[in-house]
């Protein structure tokens, strides 16, 4: 009876040390969730007037050719509120574009919003315009010294 109750409780350990197993799937469902992955191609610091606004998307790795939803998102500081936004067109390979004009001088934000096979994905990229430079952004450091 001893001998039974050894190797019960000898098979309850082995069951329960496959059943903790943590070796990567956490892994495989990261990557599963990237099928979609967008990059806006834009220089960093452009001229104000009528510019190109340009991402490429890919999905599963393969340049995406078709979308439910493609634009462009752009707005300047902290006023998304009244950002403005363009339908981004297909221009094949995956990369889509717009045109924007930037009328003034600052650091915008351009976000492109693409949905496709039930995936939304919204990057953002910093853009200065004119006689803007990057470096002009408030870091949240700077932006928590300002509130006190």
């Amino acid at each position: 009876m001893k001998k039974m109750y050894v190797t019960l409780l000898a098979l309850l350990l082995i069951f329960l040390a496959a059943c903790g197993d943590d070796s990567e799937p956490e892994e495989e469902a990261v990557e599963n969730m990237e099928r979609l992955v967008v990059e806006i191609q834009m220089d960093e610091q452009i001229e104000t007037g009528e510019t190109t606004l340009q991402a490429k998307a890919n999905y599963e790795n393969e340049p995406l050719e078709e979308t439910d939803r493609m634009m462009f998102e752009i707005w300047t500081g902290e006023n998304k509120g009244n950002s403005e936004t363009v339908e981004g067109e297909h221009e094949g390979d995956g990369v889509y574009t717009a045109t924007f004009n930037f009328e003034e001088d600052g650091i915008y934000h351009v976000q492109a919003h693409v949905e496709a096979n039930d995936e939304h994905v919204q990057p953002v990229e910093d853009i200065a315009v004119g006689d803007a430079s990057l470096e002009e952004r408030e870091t949240p450091d700077e932006m928590d010294e300002d509130e006190e």
